[in-house]
């Protein structure tokens, strides 16, 4: 298992890319969790999970991926009753 927490945060897109790339040979065979605040980061995933204060806010697989956390909930609020 490989276990990445913010691996590329402090990085620019384009080390972002490489370090991506060079994961991805990594993680060949193994099971992989990533965390990460940026959509980049965990675009090639198979399953991406939101959490909000700790709990599953949405969960999809790429590309129809969930938006950023609060994004859905605001719009839901935003149609009238």
């Amino acid at each position: 298992m490989l276990l990445c927490d913010e691996a590329t945060s402090a990085l620019d897109t384009s080390s972002e890319a490489h370090i991506m790339q060079a994961l991805g040979a990594v993680a060949q065979g193994r099971s992989t969790v990533m965390i990460a605040h940026r959509l980049s980061t965990v675009v090639n995933a198979s399953k991406i999970i939101v959490l909000d204060q700790g709990r599953i806010a949405e969960q999809g697989r790429p590309p129809a991926r969930p938006s950023p956390v609060g994004a859905r909930p605001r719009a839901r609020s935003a149609r009238p009753a």
